[in-house]
């Protein structure tokens, strides 16, 4: 099972920040993610052999990504 989304930043720079951040939380015993930066998108795919595995591994990651995406918002507007 699989599933990708692409996350997009008003920057380049705001998502080279995002993808170094979220580049250490990659690996897992459920299954894997793969992240790509393009311009101002992070793409992620996510892959676990259960759909279990997968909702977790989602629900995790984007859980991350909304808290480094909070953290690079308030850190601009100062």
């Amino acid at each position: 099972m699989q599933a990708s989304f692409t996350i997009d930043f008003d920057s380049s720079m705001q998502a080279k920040k995002a993808f170094e951040s979220l580049k250490a939380d990659v690996n897992s015993k459920k299954g894997s993610t793969r992240m790509t930066l393009k311009a101002k998108s992070i793409f992620v795919e996510i892959k676990s052999p259960t759909f279990t595995g997968l909702r977790a591994l989602s629900t995790s990651f984007l859980r991350n990504a909304k808290i480094v995406y909070d953290v690079i918002i308030q850190l601009e507007k100062q």
